[in-house]
């Protein structure tokens, strides 16, 4: 008997140490969104799977920016496009841009220019970040509109309230240099000041490539009383950028360093400033307040030099191409340059009221948020004077062949110029005449 008893309390506390094990690995997957707080998280109460990237995971794989860290994660996706790089949420579809809603300590940054807008992640230095909480899922109803397919919330330290300082000199391949600083100050009882400096200037893999940028964070806490504080948070960021564009797949066998026939400089600018106030009237009711503004500008140059230049216009067939092939209309060695502006402004304000019941268990939100986005771009794309007759020609090709070299066309009969349509043509008439 003394046996049997012995024997089924280990059986319990076997079944007991189970279900305690397997309830610490399961909270850390209980995190979910309800609305900005004071310290800027968007995590409360409410169940939904949710990754969170601390401070302690980017400091450990050593990441030199946000976008390395979005390109590591499982659940998002980096695109790099000319206008710079554009992060998704995977199974967010088209329009990454309008749905997936990207805020900095609950503060917006997301844009609303689809075509050439990009979010400047680079504003924000890797060090300066806490963590990084992205909640997959739609989310309109907590974060407001253009989080249908999830949140992305960026909290950094500027919100800490405690000695704390990191300093970060690196440098890398191709000229490579990066200055980091990292500080939080405690003033006396009721002030606190955070500072955080990133520096960086440095070439890129390929030739004409490189950029250099500057950041700088400020974050200053006040506590007037155990149930009123306040925190006031700004930024600079600006960066200058030289790129090129792709080469064609025979150019790039022979050097895949070589630059483009494009030439552009990106110059990027962006200011924020946002002001938070928490007051607790009691120890189970909290009322919050922001008001934030940014502004972002960029301005574009770009020089090009393309080989050829495919028209606007239709394929077309004219006696002279053979069956199965094709003609269009292209421009050949014509220069073109652009030049363009971009200003963005975002203003947002939010209130909310927190109210705790039941010992802690459940808990009333009710809340409010006004943003006004401004956004004005100016593109203006030149075309160098050409002639008609000389620089025009028609590029007869195969059906399915898409994929054209300067040195490809020198040495082939591809190209036909106008003169020689021209005279196909008469040609054709007068034998149709006969």
């Amino acid at each position: 008997m003394k046996k049997e008893m012995i024997l089924t309390w280990l059986c319990l506390a076997s079944l007991q140490a189970i279900a305690a094990t397997r309830e610490v690995e399961l909270k850390p997957t209980k995190n979910s969104g309800g609305g900005a707080t004071y310290n800027g998280s968007v995590l409360s109460g409410e169940r939904k799977n949710t990754l969170i990237i601390t401070d302690k995971d980017i400091e450990k794989k050593q990441y030199k920016n946000i976008t390395e860290i979005f390109e590591d994660s499982p659940l998002t996706i980096v695109t790099h496009t000319p206008a710079g790089p554009v992060v998704a949420l995977r199974g967010s579809g088209e329009k990454t841009l309008m749905r997936v809603k990207v805020l900095v300590d609950g503060n917006s940054m997301t844009s609303i220019d689809e075509s050439m807008g990009v979010i400047p992640f680079n504003s924000i230095p890797a060090g300066s970040i806490k963590r990084i909480e992205i909640i997959p899922g739609g989310g309109i109803t907590l974060y407001g509109s253009g989080s249908s397919s999830g949140v992305i919330n960026i909290v950094t330290k500027m919100g800490e309230l405690k000695n704390y300082g990191s300093v970060s000199v690196s440098t890398g391949s191709f000229d490579t240099y990066k200055a980091e600083i990292t500080k939080g100050i405690r003033i006396n009882r009721y002030l606190f000041s955070n500072l955080s400096l990133e520096a960086k200037k440095g070439k890129g893999y390929r030739d004409r490539e490189q950029d250099k940028r500057i950041n700088a964070l400020l974050g200053l806490n006040i506590n007037f009383h155990p149930k009123h504080r306040m925190k006031i948070q700004g930024s600079h960021f600006q960066e200058d950028a030289e790129g090129t564009n792709e080469l064609y797949l025979t150019e790039l066998q022979k050097n895949r360093r070589g630059a483009g026939d494009s030439f552009s400089t990106i110059d990027s600018k962006r200011t924020a400033l946002s002001i938070d106030y928490e007051y607790s009237p009691t120890e189970n009711w909290t009322l919050t307040a922001n008001v934030n503004q940014s502004k972002f500008t960029r301005d574009i140059r770009q020089d090009s030099h393309p080989y050829l230049t495919f028209l606007p216009s239709i394929d077309l067939s004219f006696y002279g191409v053979p069956q199965g092939y094709t003609a269009e209309m292209v421009s050949v060695n014509t220069p073109m340059e652009l030049k363009g502006n971009m200003e963005e402004k975002i203003k947002g304000g939010r209130i909310k009221s927190e109210y705790r019941y039941a010992e802690q268990k459940g808990k009333f939100t009710f809340g409010a948020e006004h943003s006004e986005h401004s956004l004005h771009r100016d593109m203006n794309m030149e075309v160098k004077p050409f002639h008609p007759f000389n620089s025009m020609a028609f590029l007869i090709h195969k059906e399915d062949d898409k994929i054209f070299t300067e040195e490809r066309l020198k040495n082939s009969h591809e190209l036909m110029d106008i003169n020689s349509v021209f005279y196909l043509l008469l040609l054709r008439k007068i034998i149709h005449l006969l």
